[in-house]
């Protein structure tokens, strides 16, 4: 039987990023509990080494806006999976959303 722990490692978790400062403050503690996405800066796709660690959860990034998504991806290197068609809290969770039923 499955103990919790491992249950959360085998769900993607999201981390919904509202401000560039947010990120930057929150990031190192991030990086301790989840597996991040990377992204491998020769050719801006996932980096398949990056942060395998099975016994963390993976976790996945939404952007409020392309400009915290440019922060994202361009100054932390990290892959964001879905970004806000508007910067309104509702219209993240739509995004999140949609994706997720991928």
């Amino acid at each position: 039987m499955q103990g919790w722990n491992e249950k959360l490692a085998e769900t993607d978790w999201w981390i919904a990023v509202f401000a560039p400062s947010g990120i930057d403050y929150a990031l190192p503690y991030l990086e301790e509990i989840f597996e991040l996405p990377h992204v491998s800066s020769a050719d801006a796709s996932m980096d398949p080494n990056a942060g395998k660690d099975s016994t963390k959860p993976r976790a996945r990034f939404a952007a409020i806006g392309p400009t915290t998504a440019s922060h994202l991806h361009d100054k932390l290197s990290l892959e964001v999976s879905t970004v806000a068609e508007r910067p309104k809290p509702e219209e993240l969770a739509k995004a999140i959303k949609s994706i997720s039923k991928q």
